[in-house]
């Protein structure tokens, strides 16, 4: 089963508060409010901010804010840019034996990319908002048909 580490989720519960905050959001504020360690949640703001999810400003007005809507950032575009996506392969890894002869290479490769097509077509802000808040997560004939 596909495992969302502490930062991913980290990252979920703060762009959750900035959505929540559109005028922005310090880092005390959005620890505070989701008993998160300031310096971890520090180090993940400042990568989401080079990787231009946010925007900062300095000062007693300043902190966080999200350049665009959670509705238009993929899951599989936060889990990139957290360096999170990892190829789906067996036990071997690259230097397989096997490889020419691999009765199960074909099949995975072909479900790792039915699970990445799922991931992008699943936004933040379907995994950060309630049932009754937002629409179901997309499962789609696309994305997972065999």
């Amino acid at each position: 089963m596909f495992k969302v580490g502490k930062q991913v989720e980290t990252a979920l519960m703060a762009l959750k508060a900035l959505d929540e905050n559109p005028q922005g959001a310090s880092i005390s504020f959005i620890s505070e409010q989701n008993g998160l360690s300031k310096n971890t949640l520090s180090k993940l703001l400042q990568t989401l901010m080079n990787k231009e999810f946010l925007t900062s400003a300095q000062g007693v007005r300043g902190g966080y804010k999200l350049i665009k809507s959670l509705e238009l950032i993929s899951f599989y575009d936060l889990l990139f840019a957290l360096d999170e996506i990892k190829p789906l392969t067996c036990s071997a890894g690259l230097n397989c034996a096997l490889e020419h002869q691999c009765s199960i290479q074909s099949p995975l490769k072909e479900w790792e990319t039915r699970f990445l097509n799922f991931l992008k077509e699943t936004s933040v802000k379907d995994l950060v908002s309630s049932s009754q808040e937002t629409k179901p997560i997309p499962v789609t004939q696309r994305s997972l048909a065999l």
